[in-house]
């Protein structure tokens, strides 16, 4: 699927994939949230717990 067809939600989920699959020494992270429905949401938090665990990412 190309990333100019996913929902909002998706796009997000991508972005924060991009970032796991890279040694990023700074991580922003704004509005992750927004516009995204709840279930997708669970799933970001997820991976952004993920990210704190595993690299250290705050």
């Amino acid at each position: 699927e190309l990333a100019g067809n996913l929902s909002g939600g998706q796009k997000k989920l991508l972005e924060l994939g991009r970032t796991m699959m890279v040694d990023a020494k700074i991580v922003f992270l704004d509005e992750v949230g927004a516009g995204v429905n709840r279930t997708l949401l669970g799933t970001i938090g997820d991976a952004i717990l993920r990210l704190n665990r595993e690299r250290g990412y705050t």
